[in-house]
């Protein structure tokens, strides 16, 4: 939904203490294309689908799960959110997701956020399709297997 993109083993460490995963370099949050390329929403690839035991399997399930959940909770404070990016946009302007401009960054975001339009509220099946969207346009982009063999 934010469109981290640039995400690759040096750009994902691991916390010594509890083994969790910690993002650092969000450079190119909210950039809807990363060099003009790579077009999918975020990286899921076969390979990670297999680690996750499948598109059957309970680890996609619970992935699958958690994305909704944290779709339903950003689209629920989607005000907010905007509001920050606002912010954002105004002190930060020549961050690379501004590139094309603030004003369109945030429309593409608010369209990711409000899909049916700023003032409907989506339920959670509804929120379930679009999460099902997002990861299935991530999965079957050919941009990304083209930049990981490249």
């Amino acid at each position: 939904i934010l469109q981290i993109k640039d995400r690759h083993n040096a750009n994902i460490l691991i916390n010594q203490n509890d083994g969790s995963l910690v993002h650092i370099d969000f450079g190119f949050i909210l950039a809807s294309r990363l060099l003009n390329f790579e077009t999918a929403p975020f990286k899921i690839t076969g390979d990670i689908i297999r680690l996750l035991g499948g598109l059957e399997g309970k680890g996609f399930k619970r992935f699958r799960e958690r994305m909704v959940e944290g779709y339903m909770a950003l689209h629920e404070d989607n005000e907010k959110v905007l509001v920050l990016v606002k912010m954002l946009a105004q002190s930060q302007s020549d961050l690379p997701c501004f590139k094309r401009g603030a004003e369109q960054a945030i429309a593409e975001l608010c369209q990711r956020l409000t899909p049916l339009g700023p003032n409907v509220r989506l339920d959670k099946a509804q929120c379930t399709y679009e999460v099902d969207k997002i990861i299935g346009d991530a999965y079957r982009t050919w941009s990304t297997y083209v930049y990981d063999q490249y």
